[in-house]
């Protein structure tokens, strides 16, 4: 996409029947619902709080 958005010419091949690979979603559970139907999260573990060490501690919740 960064290509593109530049100006230069790309061709994209898709596999899957529908565009996106891992990335996709769609409306599984009904209108107004979106559901992720890949692992679209596991790129945002790199910047993850938990993660790079700045979450702060767990703090337990109840007696």
């Amino acid at each position: 996409m960064m290509l593109a958005r530049a100006g230069l010419e790309v061709t994209v091949h898709e596999a899957g029947d529908a565009p996106g690979g891992a990335c996709r979603s769609g409306r599984l559970l009904g209108e107004g619902v979106i559901s992720d139907l890949g692992a679209a999260a596991h790129p945002l573990g790199v910047v993850s709080p938990v993660r790079t060490g700045r979450c702060p501690p767990p703090t337990l919740l109840g007696p």
